[in-house]
């Protein structure tokens, strides 16, 4: 039993009309999302692997968030310096507590990746 046969047979009760919109909805979820181990056609059991998380990219992430915020944070100063508008430093002052947080989740980034 595979999961394409399974979803046919839900979407042939539904179009004869023995299943509602709901309960389809409720059993394709639990089909596709619930069930993680589904024999396969030959009898082995097809397992989902868990979502991997690398800490490795995490404080590359947010370095790259970081950088591209302090960039955003001096165009608008710029922009500021040239014409200050108070809408312009609204956006500046922004940006600039934008560019300040993130630097600060950069750091404690590389803490977490530290910490044992």
């Amino acid at each position: 039993m595979n999961i394409t046969t399974e979803l046919e047979k839900l979407t042939s009760l539904k179009d004869r009309g023995d299943l509602s919109l709901e309960e389809f909805t409720k059993a394709k979820e639990r089909l596709l999302f619930d069930d993680t181990t589904m024999p396969a056609n030959d009898g082995e059991a097809n397992t989902l692997p868990p979502p991997r998380k690398s800490k490795v990219a995490e404080p590359k992430l947010h370095l790259l968030i970081a950088v591209l915020s302090t960039i955003a944070a001096v165009l608008s100063g710029g922009s500021v310096i040239i014409n200050p508008r108070p809408l312009a430093i609204i956006a500046f002052a922004g940006f600039a507590i934008a560019a300040f947080l993130n630097w600060g989740s950069f750091v404690g980034s590389l803490y977490r990746k530290t910490k044992p």
